[in-house]
């Protein structure tokens, strides 16, 4: 090893030392991992990616991140980490893609997918029918947190199943799926 005027470091002064690269490399930050919440989202809610495990930079560098949104792997124009449900459509995929950089150099891209569902489509089959309203009729009367309130059934999003779900669950079998 040697000093910045090319002498020759001993080996006993190497305890403590700091080692630090002048070559003038940058190493890219690491893949993040993403998830989009809802899981299974229907099309009266807001699709939101979150960073689940931050990307680290070798060198230390604060990182920051890019979204691109793709709807049925086309670019949907959204650099935000929500897309607003009246973006969505029943049985689009939408895919997010956030990309970590330092600065410098970008890293790999980290991506989490999710398909719009129905709005009554409580066994995500894609289709509302008969079989929905049995698994409402299970979370009937029931409200969050209870394990029994099928996350789906919860139709308006306010907590509950009730008779404003059923409502909402009738429309949607009687004039047809939200689109």
């Amino acid at each position: 090893m040697r000093d910045l005027q090319n002498q020759s470091i001993p080996g006993t002064v190497w305890v403590g030392l700091d080692i630090v690269s002048t070559s003038g490399e940058n190493t890219p930050p690491t893949q993040p991992v993403i998830a989009i919440s809802p899981s299974q989202p229907m099309t009266n809610q807001n699709l939101v990616a979150t960073i689940v495990t931050p990307s680290v930079d070798p060198d230390g560098d604060t990182v920051t991140y890019t979204y691109a949104w793709f709807k049925n792997g086309a670019p949907a124009g959204v650099s935000v980490n929500t897309v607003p449900a009246a973006n969505t459509r029943a049985l689009e995929v939408w895919l997010c893609r956030v990309t970590p950089s330092d600065g410098k150099i970008n890293g790999p891209a980290g991506t989490a997918s999710a398909t719009i569902g129905y709005i009554g489509d409580v066994n995500r089959d894609f289709k509302v029918d008969r079989q929905d309203l049995l698994l409402l009729s299970f979370s009937w009367n029931r409200q969050a947190p209870d394990p029994l309130l099928h996350p789906l059934a919860d139709l308006n999003l306010d907590g509950s199943c009730d008779a404003a779900d059923l409502t909402l669950l009738w429309d949607e079998t009687t004039h047809g799926p939200t689109p």
